[in-house]
Order: C-alpha cells, then sequence, then structure tokens
C-alpha cells in the first residue's frame, strides 16, 4: 500500500465509509506506525500493526488510477476534435 492507493475499509464505524484514499503511510523500523487516509470526507488515520482488520484489500493502485486518467483525457481530446 502506497500514497493514492483506494483501498476498501472493513471493521470501522460507518461514518467512516466503505473506500479510503491513502495520502500517506509511516512505518518505523519497529514495525508499527499508521497508514493516513481521507475517508468519507475526512482525514483519518489506521494503526499498521493489525491494518488487515480494518483494510480488506487495495481497490485501485495510484499507478493504474494514473493510467486510467491518461486514457481518458485521451479520449476526451479525439472526441473533442471530432
Amino acid at each position: 500500500m502506497k500514497a493514492g492507493d483506494i483501498v476498501r475499509l472493513q471493521n470501522l464505524h460507518e461514518c467512516w465509509g466503505t473506500f479510503a484514499l491513502i495520502t500517506h503511510v509511516c512505518i518505523t523500523s519497529a514495525g508499527t506506525g499508521q497508514i493516513h487516509v481521507i475517508a468519507n470526507g475526512m482525514n483519518a488515520a489506521i494503526p499498521w500493526r493489525g491494518h488487515e482488520k480494518y483494510i480488506s484489500d487495495v481497490i485501485i493502485e495510484r499507478d493504474q488510477r494514473i493510467r486510467i486518467e491518461c486514457e481518458m483525457e485521451v479520449d476526451n481530446a479525439g472526441s473533442r476534435q471530432r
């Protein structure tokens, strides 16, 4: 997991929503730290230890999202020229 990934949340209060955008991952050499996210419009953090309890999977990786956005820009540019 890295900044820019979109993840699916689980086992959290409903105010967190279903998905979150990772904004920063900070892990210490001792294996502790936090995953900072924007979830349902709020800034929040999930502890690194045990993050599997709260994050079920990565839905869209940052690199994949950028590729999709670039493809959409190219497609939109082409449709404007028609």
